[in-house]
């Protein structure tokens, strides 16, 4: 369900400005942890954007001593507004997000009675800061900053009688949003060459 609220948010924003830059962005940080990272940023005016970023991962991590297979994805909704636009969409920006993040853990050949697979989400908000660099070729160079916290924190088990066995950390309800991307804008109509003349 609050995928699909997202998902809504940013296309109505699209829809309502047809003309609206897009910008298409990797962001290269996800793969230290075995992820990968992407983002759908729209150029509403030229002071505000919206952005749907997400990171999908699917590795190993330990935890008690264990190997644990985890898989796992993390959606951001991204409002911009941007202080002092030279092309549209650029500069220095504050902004607000939305996240959900999706963790599932199993271990393959585990020897309890009971199966320890369980599920870890988590949904929050938060503000941050950023800056954005778009080339005349239309090259996106975006970082950006951010902390939040979640307003909901869940784990669920798969086996219900696992949950007295399985002994996990807390799952702390602050949340850090960062970006490194790199990308290109795409339409617009006049282009960004034009308005640096």
């Amino acid at each position: 369900m609050i995928k699909r609220l997202l998902f809504l948010a940013f296309v109505f924003s699209f829809a309502g400005n047809a003309n609206a830059q897009i910008e298409v962005t990797l962001n290269p940080l996800p793969l230290l942890s075995g992820g990968l990272g992407a983002g759908i940023d729209v150029i509403v005016t030229p002071s505000i954007s919206v952005e749907l970023a997400g990171r999908f991962r699917n590795s190993t991590v330990n935890v008690n001593e264990d190997e644990w297979g985890l898989r796992g994805f993390r959606t951001n909704l991204i409002g911009k507004y941007y202080f002092n636009p030279k092309v549209g969409g650029d500069g220095f920006y504050g902004l607000a997000f939305l996240r959900y993040t999706n963790r599932h853990y199993e271990i393959e050949n585990f020897t309890t009675s009971y199966d320890p697979a369980h599920t870890r989400s988590k949904f929050g908000i938060g503000v941050g800061i950023g800056y954005k660099l778009v080339s005349a070729k239309n090259i996106v160079f975006d970082v950006h900053i951010g902390v939040g916290r979640a307003l909901s924190n869940s784990t669920n088990f798969e086996d219900s009688t696992a949950e007295e066995f399985v002994n996990l950390a807390d799952w702390i309800d602050l949340m850090v949003a960062s970006k490194l991307g790199v990308g290109y804008r795409f339409g617009g109509g006049s282009g960004n060459s034009e308005k640096r003349r």
